[in-house]
């Protein structure tokens, strides 16, 4: 897992390689370093699906838990977001899709320049 703090805004990025190693170190930091919890309590009760052709993104599960901003949310069903055509494609580079606090799904560019 590759992890560091961007020096401009203090935010903690992270992208994790998929293993057991990682999911431990990624919840190390969420919840003793930070001390902000912050995504799915048990990934398994839901599911994330992306459709290409109508740039769709699915969070959906019978019931699941999730954090954000060290707020515990439980969603029910499928939520989904989808782009406008612009949104969410290759050329519009980056794109982050997360829960506020509130539990709106959201999605936001990657602004970030490295």
């Amino acid at each position: 897992m590759d992890t560091k703090i961007d020096t401009t805004s203090g935010t903690l990025q992270t992208q994790i390689t998929s293993n057991d190693v990682d999911i431990a170190e990624l919840t190390y930091i969420n919840t003793d370093v930070v001390r902000d919890p912050t995504g799915f309590v048990n990934r398994t009760d839901s599911t994330m699906s992306w459709d290409d052709g109508t740039t769709t993104f699915t969070v959906s599960g019978t019931s699941f838990e999730i954090y954000s901003s060290g707020t515990k949310i439980t969603k029910t069903g499928a939520e989904t977001l989808v782009g406008d055509g612009t949104d969410f494609t290759v050329a519009s580079g980056t794109w982050f899709f997360y829960y506020t606090s509130g539990g709106t799904l959201t999605a936001s560019p990657n602004t970030l320049v490295l």
